[in-house]
């Protein structure tokens, strides 16, 4: 039963992340072996966290300029963005580490886990690029 449920839910997170599988981002990974896939898709994740980190250091750049103009409620916005980001990244890495699980030892776990890396990875990008004013 337990195994039919991991199955079922895997199922359901590709199907969730196949929208994420026709983003530019991972066109080019399309048509490649699976091992081929695997590299390419991981080599996407760790571009993505490039951007994501560029991301937050504009949206801090934010938090502080708010914070130098002394604007009510702007005191501790640096600090709270800095403690949300490693809650995030916690919470990040512990799912995609249930989801690799969810493979139970197979060959896909690396391949789950990065697209649930990159689907929760473009998803914290765009809250910071929005955080810091950028559309």
């Amino acid at each position: 039963m337990k195994r039919h449920f991991a199955t079922l839910y895997i199922l359901a997170f590709c199907a969730v992340s196949a929208g994420s599988l026709q983003a530019a981002s991972l066109k080019h990974c399309d048509g490649m072996s699976n091992a081929e896939r695997g590299h390419c898709i991981a080599d996407v994740s760790k571009g993505l966290e490039l951007k994501m980190v560029t991301a937050y250091r504009m949206a801090d750049a934010r938090m502080l300029d708010y914070e130098a103009q002394g604007l009510p409620g702007s005191n501790g916005l640096s600090d709270a963005l800095q403690d949300s980001q490693v809650a995030f990244e916690d919470y990040r890495n512990t799912q995609c580490g249930f989801v690799a699980d969810l493979y139970m030892g197979g060959s896909g776990a690396a391949i789950g886990a990065n697209l649930c890396l990159i689907k929760l990875t473009e998803e914290r990008t765009d809250f910071l690029k929005q955080t810091a004013g950028i559309k």
